[in-house]
């Protein structure tokens, strides 16, 4: 009886497909432990997870540039581990842009229409250094 109860409490989950949270989630870690070793990896994953964007953007910032539509999280995190992450950023907002060049003015660079507010910080900081 207890076999009974447990074979249909499974086939009851995969009817539901609770069962695949643990795949995707096992999945989410072997993709993780590929873009831990090397950044580059993340090239060969479709739609990968945020997470796994997150791990390989913390292994480089050059991951970014193989991210389609990345999440606002990981774009700021690529921005704040080194500013030239900007330029891997199509149409980044104001607060990206404002994260870039606080990190270095020298950002500016290559933002396409920078912000007003980005081009001010910039502006003031490179006055100081002159």
């Amino acid at each position: 009886m207890k076999r009974n109860i447990f074979s249909s409490a499974v086939v009851g989950l995969v009817l539901l497909g609770l069962t695949e949270v643990g795949a995707s989630s096992l999945e989410n870690e072997k993709q993780i432990a590929s873009v831990t070793k090397s950044y580059y990896a993340i090239k060969h994953i479709n739609n990968p997870a945020k997470e796994v964007q997150l791990a390989a953007v913390k292994q480089s910032y050059h991951a970014l540039q193989y991210i389609k539509n990345p999440a606002k999280e990981v774009q700021l995190a690529a921005v704040k581990q080194d500013a030239r992450a900007i330029k891997f950023i199509e149409n980044p907002d104001k607060d990206l842009q404002v994260a870039a060049v606080k990190q270095s003015y020298h950002a500016i660079r290559y933002i396409e229409n920078p912000d007003k507010e980005a081009s001010q910080l910039a502006y003031t900081a490179m006055m100081k250094d002159y």
